[in-house]
């Protein structure tokens, strides 16, 4: 397993056991996002601020699944994936940079 695999996977656990917890653990690392957004969403932001230097914007995706980066894949954990679809269904509203009424 690569470095970077293993660090996102890490992180990714590190976020919770439930989709609220894995909201609360954004919150509490003042991580926000967009909606429906694969390379702006929370997780893809905190994995931005955290991974580093390894982590381009423009060769990734977060998906309701998994996540994608340069030479490998890594499949989220139920709750983040969750967290992911309610996320973008707008049920976390006080994690999304730019609400509906400011676009």
């Amino acid at each position: 397993m690569s470095d970077l695999k293993a660090r996102v996977e890490e992180l990714l656990q590190s976020l919770g056991s439930t989709s609220n917890e894995v909201a609360e653990s954004l919150a509490a690392r003042n991580i926000t996002g967009d909606t429906c957004d694969c390379h702006f969403c929370p997780v893809a932001n905190l994995l931005t601020d955290v991974v580093g230097p390894d982590w381009k914007v423009e060769d990734y995706g977060v998906t309701d699944e998994d996540v994608k980066f340069p030479g490998g894949r890594a499949v989220l954990p139920e709750a983040v994936a969750e967290f992911v679809v309610r996320f973008d269904n707008h049920e976390f509203p006080d994690l999304v940079d730019r609400p509906e009424g400011d676009l």
